[in-house]
C-alpha cells in the first residue's frame, strides 16, 4: 500500500511508502480509535525514529574510534572534587570551612526542629 504524507508544499516534499495491508490497518485503525490526523501521526512516527537512529549512529561512530576511559578517580583528581562537580577554589574552600566550624544558634535551632525526623547538619 502506497502512503503519502504532506504538510504545506511549500516548506515539506511528498513522500511514498509501501506498507503492508495489516500495518496499514493497524495504522488506521489506531489513528480512527484515538480521533488522530493520520498523516501527522505518521510524521511524528518518522520525526521521532529519525532521532532515535540519528543518536544510535552518533554513538556507533563515536565507539568505532579507540578512545582511552578515564577513571573516577582521575575525574576526581582533574577536578579537585570528589563529588565530581566542578566548583571553583573559593566556593569549595567556603563549604569546607563551614563544615569544620561550629553551629550558629540559628543553625542549632534548625537542628533541634529536624532531630524529630531524623535530620542533622551533615
Amino acid at each position: 500500500m502506497c502512503y503519502a504524507c504532506d504538510m504545506s508544499p511549500s516548506a515539506t516534499k511528498i513522500i511514498s511508502l509501501r506498507l503492508d495491508a495489516d500495518v496499514m490497518a493497524r495504522w488506521d485503525a489506531l489513528s480512527q480509535r484515538n480521533g488522530l490526523d493520520s498523516g501527522k501521526l505518521m510524521r511524528d512516527a518518522i520525526v521521532e525514529r529519525l532521532e532515535e537512529l540519528e543518536d544510535f549512529y552518533a554513538v556507533r561512530t563515536r565507539l568505532a574510534s579507540p578512545f582511552t576511559p578515564v577513571s573516577s578517580e582521575q575525574v576526581w583528581k582533574e577536578t579537585g572534587d570528589p563529588t565530581g562537580i566542578i566548583v571553583g577554589q573559593r566556593e569549595f574552600d567556603a563549604v569546607q570551612e563551614w563544615m569544620e566550624s561550629e553551629p550558629t544558634a540559628d543553625e542549632r535551632d534548625g537542628m533541634k526542629r529536624l532531630a524529630g525526623s531524623g535530620g542533622s547538619r551533615d
